[in-house]
């Protein structure tokens, strides 16, 4: 009777320290999950921004489909033998967002998902370049206006980080009107920092044609409802104009240029 009493109260016990250990691992995750947002920047800074312009180099030495799978594999090789160091989860978190951005073929949601993971329960350096590689991340597999205010940050660190700029841009929202002329100012930056960049003026484009499709939104009535396009042309007009000039700079069968023909064709049907 009382072995079995034991052998209870000592089931008890382990389940609890189970559950207790289980809700440590919780709170972690929780906290990983914000306070990269805000976190002070009082790591080793220089060592993280070295491994960032040792990745970038190698990546951008040579761009060809086949290189960048090569590379990005590495990268992924040096996580799957270093699970717990955070240097090697960097240097592969950059590796994708360049491939990403690339349009690399063969990578996969779930390669990002796994890395975005991996960083989320890594204990943070607390360094500018760590939050930046999170920022870019997330923002391949969330919702853009979720990380405005990490933008935010990292832009006054770094006004003229092309990355976060454009990432940034995206998640301010064109149907307040508050946050139009700061995207259009961002806009304008990316374009004459990179007239050539095909990417700058599609971004541009894509915020004139947010503010064109806020501007048509009728909201007079019971129910929302589209306007027929016709308002606010001078917006549509700008759209249209950064959409032409960034299929200059886009070779004829790429991903980007089918999908701002598409936009361009609706834009002049009074579509969106």
């Amino acid at each position: 009777m009382v072995s079995i009493l034991y052998r209870k109260l000592l089931l008890l016990f382990f389940s609890c320290l189970i559950s207790l250990n289980s809700y440590a691992l919780i709170a972690q995750a929780n906290e990983n999950q914000t306070n990269w947002m805000t976190e002070t920047w009082n790591g080793d800074e220089s060592l993280y921004s070295n491994l960032r312009q040792k990745v970038e180099n190698n990546l951008n030495q040579n761009k060809s489909e086949d290189a960048v799978r090569i590379k990005v594999k590495h990268y992924q090789r040096l996580t799957k033998m270093n699970r717990d160091n955070p240097q090697a989860q960097f240097q592969e978190a950059i590796a994708l967002h360049i491939a990403m951005n690339l349009k690399t073929p063969g990578l996969s949601q779930n390669q990002l998902n796994a890395i975005a993971s991996a960083l989320r329960q890594a204990k943070s350096p607390r360094t500018y370049d760590w939050t930046r590689a999170r920022y870019l991340i997330e923002k391949h597999i969330n919702i853009y206006a979720k990380y405005k205010e990490v933008g935010e940050r990292l832009l006054k660190r770094n006004r003229n980080d092309y990355d976060v700029k454009i990432v940034h841009l995206y998640s301010l929202d064109m149907r307040k009107v508050e946050e139009r002329q700061p995207a259009i100012q961002y806009g304008n930056e990316l374009v004459q920092a990179f007239p050539r960049n095909p990417r700058s003026h599609g971004a541009l484009g894509d915020v004139y044609r947010r503010i064109w499709v806020s501007n048509n939104i009728d909201r007079s009535g019971p129910k929302v409802k589209w306007a027929g396009g016709k308002r606010d042309l001078a917006s549509r007009k700008k759209a249209l104009e950064s959409f032409r000039k960034a299929l200059q700079f886009l070779s004829p069968d790429t991903e980007l240029r089918r999908t701002i023909e598409r936009t361009i064709k609706a834009m002049e049907q009074g579509r969106y």
